[in-house]
C-alpha cells in the first residue's frame, strides 16, 4: 500500500512530534514522503524522529528475543525440578557431586551433567532456528516437549 506521510515543526501536546499520514492516490503536495509500506508493517519515527517502516518481521524479531530470557528461565526451573525429584535443591546441587566418593551421587551428577548439556544445545538449536526464521517461537510446555529424555 502506498502511503504519504510528512513530520511537522510543531509538537503535540505531549510534546511528541507531529506527523500526518494519508493514503490517498497522489501526495497533497510535493512536501509528503512517498512509502510502499507492506501489509502487516506500520510507520513510526525514529529517535532522529524521521518516519521510517516497520515491518512485521522485525517486530517478530524483536518480540521472540524479549521472550527468551523467560523461556531460558522456564527451562532452568524444568532442569532444576527434575533434579529435586531425586533429592537433590537444584541441578547445580547435584552436578557439585561430579567428583563424589558415593557412586549413586556421583552416576547421578554424570546423568545431571550430560543431560542439562543437551536440554541447552537443543534450546540453543530452537532459538537458532527461531531467529532464521524457520521455526515459530515455542511456547514453554512445547519446549519442553522438545527436550531430550530426563535422566531419571
Amino acid at each position: 500500500m502506498i502511503i504519504y506521510a510528512k513530520t511537522h515543526d510543531y509538537v503535540d501536546l505531549q510534546g511528541n512530534p507531529r506527523v500526518t499520514i494519508c493514503s490517498t492516490t497522489t501526495p497533497p503536495d510535493d512536501t509528503w514522503q512517498t512509502f510502499n509500506v507492506p501489509d502487516s508493517s506500520w510507520l513510526y519515527l525514529d529517535i532522529n524522529n524521521k518516519i521510517q517502516i516497520q515491518t512485521q518481521a522485525v517486530m517478530t524479531a524483536v518480540e521472540n528475543q524479549a521472550a527468551l530470557p523467560v523461556l531460558e528461565e522456564g527451562v532452568q526451573a524444568y532442569i532444576d525440578k527434575i533434579a529435586k525429584k531425586k533429592g537433590y535443591d537444584s541441578a547445580a546441587s547435584c552436578i557439585s557431586y561430579l567428583n563424589s566418593t558415593i557412586t549413586a551421587w556421583k552416576t547421578d551428577a554424570t546423568a545431571m551433567n550430560v543431560w542439562r548439556d543437551s536440554v541447552w544445545t537443543e534450546c540453543q538449536t530452537v532459538e537458532n532456528a527461531v531467529a532464521a526464521g524457520t521455526q515459530a517461537l515455542p511456547t514453554i510446555d512445547q519446549l519442553i516437549a522438545l527436550l531430550p529424555t530426563a535422566p531419571w
